[in-house]
């Protein structure tokens, strides 16, 4: 089999999006399967260089990055904005399939998370029958809305246009891989004759995790926040409690999100008379994060509100990083966060919301040094249990089985 992974956002895009498709591409590739990755082309650069020193990945022959411009014809606002166009990138999955098809009997597996890639997948099934199979990795759920109606939620025209591609386009390809349990049955329901899994988001293992100085990481003393710095992620709940962890000696980083966000949350943090205690800092590169997490800090944070989508629709990809240093994890206590950090101790799960609940679980966590070092080798185990690895192998056990 050869695998097609398309994304089209650009080589090197701050986030968690490119990285995880270039993962999920890159660890079908090391599994011995010709894989090829197709996105938007980035800015100048060597590919091979990029994906060992920003993505921490050593270059692998069996996998192909075909970085492919997205410049469009006419920019916006007198040239200040760029005008670009994910034609091409579609256009290229296209002739890659139609290649690959001349040179071999098998069939070729295509993967995306794009809603705007499905119209040509569905038209790639019907052109080439069985010997393209497409498969649509859900990260949200746009097939009914009325969720967003229930939750008093902004229906925006991009939900519509995307809502609209999924239940026309859905059932004319093969699967479907949900992030977490709950939105894999949504989508089973919506579809029933659709094939359906239930994979969470990977780990990517440290090399050393035996070397972990788990007495010096405790000795930081500093809780970290990884990812957008925006409400619905519970920065503000967060911030409730910087007073109580000020009186037991332990900072709050943020790290991640745009200069303006930073400069928002430590404005609030002044308000609430706790900046000294508050760091910030803005999206980084993958490599730069993991060094970050495996000197800096003491314990991850996912304060996640407790609404639809955080309950039902999203995999944090920050828990996957806490997970991979095996960096402890308080948690708002959801059904997607005990889904992707499991219950056999590598998580402290808190009640949404509550800002007593974080500093208290947050205290005890770091003045317990038997706690503190159960709670890191549970996070070490639940690595292995959600690996790029394991994630592959039961994505192609999967993608098997639809095929026989």
């Amino acid at each position: 089999m050869i695998f097609l992974w398309a994304n089209k956002r650009d080589w090197r895009h701050p986030g968690p999006i490119v990285n995880i498709g270039l993962r999920n591409a890159y660890h079908l590739a090391e599994a011995g399967f010709e894989t090829h990755f197709c996105l938007g082309a980035g800015p100048d650069s060597e590919t091979n260089e990029d994906l060992t020193k920003f993505y921490r990945l050593a270059p692998i022959l069996s996998l192909h990055i075909h970085r492919i411009t997205r410049k469009g014809l006419v920019d916006l606002r007198r040239g200040r904005y760029q005008a670009t166009t994910s034609r091409r990138i579609f256009a290229q999955v296209s002739h890659l399939a139609k290649r690959f098809l001349a040179q071999q009997p098998e069939p070729i597996i295509i993967l995306t998370r794009e809603p705007s890639l499905l119209p040509r997948l569905a038209w790639l099934r019907r052109r080439y029958g069985n010997r393209v199979r497409a498969f649509y990795e859900a990260h949200d759920y746009y097939a009914d809305l009325s969720w967003k109606k229930t939750e008093d939620t902004r229906i925006k025209s991009s939900d519509l246009r995307q809502s609209w591609l999924e239940r026309l386009f859905l059932p004319r390809i093969d699967g479907i891989i949900g992030i977490t349990n709950e939105q894999t049955q949504l989508y089973a329901r919506q579809f029933p004759r659709l094939a359906c899994i239930y994979l969470p988001l990977g780990t990517e293992l440290p090399a050393d995790p035996e070397k972990t100085d788990i007495e010096k990481r405790r000795a930081h003393r500093r809780l970290v926040y990884v990812g957008r710095l925006t409400q619905s992620k519970g920065l503000q709940s967060l911030l409730h409690s910087t007073s109580l962890l000020a009186a037991a000696n332990i900072r709050l980083a943020f790290w991640g999100g745009n200069d303006a966000q930073a400069q928002k949350v430590k404005k609030m943090a002044h308000e609430f008379g706790s900046d000294q205690c508050v760091e910030t800092l803005s999206s980084r590169s993958p490599e730069a994060l993991a060094a970050a997490l495996a000197t800096e800090a003491s314990a991850g944070l996912i304060p996640l509100e407790d609404d639809y989508y955080n309950r039902n629709l999203t995999c944090p990809a920050k828990g996957l990083d806490y997970l991979a240093h095996g960096l402890p994890t308080i948690a708002s206590d959801l059904p997607s966060t005990r889904g992707l950090l499991g219950s056999s101790g590598a998580a402290r799960y808190v009640a949404a919301g509550d800002p007593s609940g974080f500093a208290q679980a947050a205290v005890a966590l770091l003045d317990d040094a038997k706690s503190y070092q159960a709670a890191t080798l549970a996070a070490l185990v639940r690595a292995q249990e959600v690996s790029w690895k394991s994630r592959v192998s039961q994505l192609v056990e999967f993608v098997r089985a639809t095929l026989r």
